[in-house]
């Protein structure tokens, strides 16, 4: 049976799922290789959901702290309605173990996550803190300038500064574009 939940709330296991899959993909993968391979021959390994647990138990703490931030809220249900749950609850002990439980030790039946989750914003999962440094589209603009530039010996040994000019990028953009570039062009023309 299936939990109804509302539109605009996602529940806690399904919240720990998306984490996972935005986290630990490969992991989540090998783990669904292993049960494909053992459900062919009708079994499941002993240790499987002693592995789904692990990832849980990790994904937890990323949901919290993405709480405590503020960045996706919680909402708590009880008899009398619902209730915002305060952020900073979740970087107490109190907090511990409540989203993998799905409901409380905290003084609700049950706890929801506001929509900020749903996969259409699920980039928060992957990335919930901005990222230092220059966007990646500007790298790989970079890069095309550089495959353009045709020359490869001669960005081979261009220096940062030079690079920095001629791209008008930084100079670590430009050196991990022409590592990039040069490796590539090493790749499709192994005998220069």
């Amino acid at each position: 049976m299936v939990a109804f939940v509302p539109d605009g709330y996602l529940d806690c296991r399904s919240a720990i799922r998306l984490v996972i899959e935005a986290r630990f993909a490969d992991e989540a993968a090998e783990i669904e290789k292993v049960r494909r391979h053992y459900a062919e021959a009708g079994r499941i390994p002993p240790n499987l959901n002693y592995r789904e647990r692990e990832l849980a138990r990790k994904a937890e703490p990323i949901l919290r702290s993405m709480l405590h931030k503020g960045s996706i809220v919680a909402i708590g249900f009880d008899e009398e309605g619902e209730i915002e749950v305060p952020r900073h609850i979740w970087a107490t002990e109190n907090a511990d173990g409540v989203l993998l439980a799905g409901a409380p030790r905290m003084f609700f039946s049950e706890i929801r996550l506001r929509s900020a989750l749903l996969p259409a914003s699920a980039t928060i999962l992957a990335h919930p803190t901005a990222t230092r440094g220059p966007r990646p589209a500007k790298l790989e603009s970079v890069k095309a300038a550089m495959r353009a530039h045709g020359d490869m010996a001669d960005l081979a040994n261009m220096k940062q500064t030079v690079m920095e000019e001629t791209f008008k990028a930084s100079r670590d953009t430009c050196r991990r574009a022409r590592e990039q570039v040069l490796s590539e062009f090493r790749e499709t023309n192994p005998d220069k």
